[in-house]
Order: structure tokens, then sequence, then C-alpha cells
């Protein structure tokens, strides 16, 4: 009896290892790309004459609903970007055009601090609300002993 069991035992281990290279082999097969289409969007400035570059790295996007929130980062040079919001209104037609919205930083009263200039910061979407954390200025991080938190409502522009 202890033969037949481990026969069972032997030819399960064979199987499973069978199927483990079969699974491992067709993950590893070249070929099997998934492809992407990828559009180009054209952006327009809505009402304001001028609007500061969008290129630039070390920045958030955040996307809520049909608009992208780009926060912070620095531009061309390396140098860092002001803590203006810029939105941009994702395109649901074609051919793929959008428009292009900047909103300075305003506190909720006249007294009220604004968000400072930053890169490598963190944003996410909370409702219609980006949530800004951290980063670093020009000169180093930011310094508000890990209560530097900032939100902005996309459908007040604060």
């Amino acid at each position: 009896m202890a033969e037949i069991a481990a026969g069972v035992i032997a030819v399960e281990q064979l199987v499973a290892t069978g199927v483990e290279a079969a699974a491992a082999a067709s993950i590893a097969r070249p070929g099997q790309l998934t492809k992407a289409s990828l559009n180009q969007i054209a952006i327009e400035p809505s009402n304001q004459t001028s609007v500061p570059a969008l290129a630039r790295s070390h920045h958030t996007l955040t996307v809520i609903n049909e608009a992208a929130f780009i926060f912070g980062g620095k531009g061309s040079g390396g140098k860092l970007c002001s803590a203006e919001v810029h939105e941009v209104l994702l395109p649901i037609n074609e051919p793929p055009k959008t428009r292009h919205e900047l909103y300075q930083p305003v506190g909720v009263s006249p007294v009220a601090p604004v968000p400072a200039p930053r890169f490598s910061h963190a944003a996410c979407a909370r409702g219609n609300e980006v949530v800004i954390h951290g980063g670093r200025d020009g000169e180093g991080p930011i310094a508000n002993d890990g209560h530097d938190f900032w939100l902005w409502n996309s459908e007040l522009g604060t």
C-alpha cells in the first residue's frame, strides 16, 4: 500500500512540475504584447492670453472626471514651477482638442497660506478634490513636520 501511495505522490509531483513549467514558458514567450493606441492632445488656452508651458518633470497629474489637474514640478532648465494648478479638459470627441485653464493659488482667507512651489510631491483624487502632500522646494524637503497637506477643490477652483 505504501508503494502505491508513493507512486501517486510521484505522479502528482511530476504533473504539477509540468504544469508549472508550461505556465512559466507561456508567460516568458516573447511576442505576446498588448497593443495600445496613443493620441496626442492638442491643448488650446481658454480665455487667457498667455498660458505657461506644461512641459515639466517631477510633477503630479490627477484626473477627476473629464479633467486632468497638473501641479508643481520642474520646468525647463530644472527651474521650480509655480504653485499654480493647471486644468486640462480631456477630450471625448475626435479630433482630440481640449481646453487649458490656469488657477492661481489663493488661500481660503486673505491671511491664509497657500502651498509653496514644489516638486517630487504626491497627489491623489478624493471626490472632487486634489490632495497634495510633501515634496521638495528648491532647497530640499518642505519642512512642515509632516503636516503639509493641501486640498484643492476642482469644482470651486480653490
